[in-house]
């Protein structure tokens, strides 16, 4: 019984990890119009991004992409995800790691499957499996966190690192790769 509710208790903070960086997302969306008034990008001469060649406005055109992302809130404080994203011509596939209050926690989207698994104890489970993990919240919430960072590195990144504040909240943006080999194994749980 002890063991069950360890597993409770941690779904439960996964979980409250999810809303709460998903607050932040939105609370961005909402208060920072085009984020543009804000961010800077780490490259001043605009010179793009050396290990693709492009520039922000080469992100619309990119097939997948690989990113890290610091936040900090007033609530959480620092928390750092790594999104890994392909097949951003059709259906999207997403990876994503992050590491919040000491906890690491992994999530795989699998866009054309319809299918999402959270890492969590040791072990892959999938959304199916899990009280309250169900397809369509989870992605709509890291789809649309995706595109409003895609949206602000569009609009704003010359290459570098790029960050913005709104609303008391803290983005940057760092090691920004497009059109990076991601291996199928990163978009399985294993």
């Amino acid at each position: 019984m002890k063991i069950k509710d360890k597993g409770i208790q941690t779904i439960a903070g996964v979980i409250i990890a999810i809303i709460v960086i998903g607050a932040a997302a939105g609370g961005y969306i909402a208060l920072s119009g085009n984020g543009n008034e804000e961010g800077t990008s780490g490259d001043e001469e605009g010179s793009g991004d050396e290990e693709s060649g492009e520039s922000g406005s080469g992100i619309a055109s990119a097939s997948s992409i690989e990113f890290k992302i610091d936040l900090e809130t007033p609530e959480t404080g620092k928390s750092t995800t790594r999104y890994r994203a392909r097949n951003l011509d059709t259906t999207p596939d997403f990876r994503i790691d992050t590491t919040m209050s000491g906890q690491e926690f992994s999530y795989i989207l699998n866009g054309s499957e319809e299918k999402g698994w959270v890492y969590s104890n040791g072990k892959w489970t999938e959304f199916t499996e899990m009280p309250g993990f169900d397809w369509d919240t989870y992605w709509n919430q890291y789809h649309s966190s995706y595109e409003e960072y895609s949206n602000e590195l569009a609009e704003g990144w010359t290459g570098g690192e790029y960050e913005w504040s709104s609303g008391g909240y803290s983005y940057k943006l760092y090691d920004i790769e497009l059109n990076p080999s991601l291996s199928d194994s990163i978009f399985q749980p294993n």
